[in-house]
């Protein structure tokens, strides 16, 4: 196998593990309440992580405990604020419409490397691909808000904020090249622990834990060990070995699979306006993709 098919493969599985969230999130959340779930995640992710650093021979701490302050920052931009954002979200919108909503991350990240990230520069095949795509999420955008009278316009602009986190920290991995994937995962998770679980506390009810269905202890777990443990190495393993722009095409890749988890897992209607973002989305993707290679 290729470098590049390597890498692809490695983005699909991302996007798989990653779209699964979306679904765990809605049927946790409504229980939990979102900082609950986040610090609950965060602190079930932590220990996954360590448990990869256990197989890691000669993996040394040392050296990078100078980046931890900027770490902090990372932890702060990429997890707690998306993670509690998109949590705070799915208490009123379906699992699939949050993962559809996911991708304006490639427009921004396209953008945003341009301005942060060497050898990434912004042209104008590239934003064309990324504008078809966007073009589904306008679709989705309109249709969600005029059937729920507008009440589903804050929700949604709280998911495009997360997206936007995402890419920024993407965007902040890029200048620790030599710190590796594992030690930055389980830093942020700590770090994401310990600012989320006070929070819990000090607004929600976590104590409550025990009147919690079944249901939500599994999609607790689940969302736990892979689409944060696994998954938050996985991404920025990726962006090391491929580069910020190649990783945002996730954002392309979670609307597909979370349209259809949250249909198989949650019974969430397929409209035709979803399908219609879907093939746009898909458009999208396959340009950006034929014009980088050309």
């Amino acid at each position: 196998m290729t470098e590049q098919n390597r890498n692809v493969a490695l983005l699909i599985l991302l996007a798989l593990v990653w779209s699964s969230s979306f679904s765990a999130i809605k049927l946790a959340v409504v229980e939990t309440g979102p900082l609950t779930l986040v610090g609950l995640r965060t602190l079930i992710g932590f220990f996954v992580v360590l448990l990869f650093i256990q197989f890691q021979s000669g993996f040394v701490w040392r050296p990078y405990v100078r980046h931890l302050p900027y770490l902090f920052v990372m932890s702060v931009i990429g997890m707690s604020v998306p993670f509690y954002l998109i949590s705070d979200a799915e208490l009123v919108l379906d699992s699939s419409l949050t993962g559809l909503l996911m991708s304006v991350g490639p427009l921004l990240t396209i953008i945003g490397a341009h301005f942060f990230a060497e050898g990434e520069r912004m042209s104008v095949n590239k934003m064309m691909g990324v504008l078809i795509g966007l073009s589904g999420v306008v679709i989705l955008f309109g249709h969600a808000a005029m059937n729920a009278g507008g009440t589903h316009i804050i929700p949604q602009i709280l998911v495009c904020l997360a997206t936007g986190c995402y890419v920024a920290a993407a965007l902040m991995a890029r200048r620790l090249p030599q710190v590796p994937a594992l030690f930055i995962a389980v830093v942020i998770m700590g770090f994401v622990t310990i600012q989320m679980v006070p929070l819990a506390f000090l607004f929600e009810q976590p104590l409550a834990w025990h009147g919690w269905s079944g249901e939500a202890w599994l999609a607790i777990l689940w969302l736990g060990a892979l689409p944060t443990g696994f998954a938050f190495f996985l991404r920025y393993h990726l962006i090391k070995r491929a580069g910020a722009g190649f990783t945002s095409f996730i954002g392309y890749l979670i609307p597909v699979f979370s349209v259809f988890l949250g249909a198989l897992l949650l019974g969430e209607s397929l409209g035709l306006d979803k399908f219609i973002a879907l093939g746009l989305i898909l458009t999208g993707l396959a340009v950006a993709q034929r014009t980088k290679q050309a």
